[in-house]
């Protein structure tokens, strides 16, 4: 694995499903045509914030671990060529 890459520090832009259903209604009663929407959450976060954001108000400690297969899913730079 890269060292530059740490899963749990590896961050990206989440977005509710709310949100993206409001973007395709407010898309899907304008003009017609074709466009790409680009859709972000407001700030790109890792697995290890979400951890902590989901175990403070569960009161619960959680963990996240990536496996086999699910890592080369997610991390395609793990892969072996």
């Amino acid at each position: 694995m890269d060292d530059s890459i740490e899963p749990g520090k590896l961050s990206y832009h989440q977005v509710a499903t709310k949100d993206i259903a409001a973007v395709a209604v407010n898309s899907l009663s304008g003009e017609p045509g074709t466009r790409i929407i680009d859709i972000y959450g407001p700030e790109k976060i890792g697995h290890n914030r979400v951890i902590e954001i989901v175990s403070r108000p569960i009161g619960k400690s959680v963990q996240h671990a990536e496996t086999g297969q699910q890592a080369k899913r997610v991390y395609p730079c793990n892969q072996e060529n």
